[in-house]
């Protein structure tokens, strides 16, 4: 059972790379994975990263309001492709 918590590590690594083992400790409890947070790992690293907020008066829940926000957002990254392609590829910054 000593292996279970490196072969999750190995997963966890070639998932998502090594930047996610920072953020738990993994143990073997009795046979099963347990993982426990870096609190303050996680904190510093939203500190680095920022945060967003998304106010909405839709009484959707919250992943299909994130699901249209991103689709909103893929929509205007292609139109604004399209239309420098329709300027002759001059890109205004």
């Amino acid at each position: 059972m000593r292996n279970r918590p490196r072969a999750i590590h190995k997963k966890l690594k070639e998932r998502f790379g090594t930047c996610i083992l920072g953020f738990f400790y993994l143990s073997d409890d009795g046979g099963k994975v347990a993982f426990q947070r870096k609190y303050n790992a996680i904190t510093a690293r939203e500190n680095v990263c920022g945060r967003m907020v998304i106010l909405t008066t839709s009484e959707d829940s919250w992943n299909t309001v994130l699901s249209r926000y991103k689709s909103r957002n893929n929509i205007e990254f292609y139109f604004r492709q399209l239309k420098s392609d329709l300027e002759g590829g001059v890109r205004c910054i």
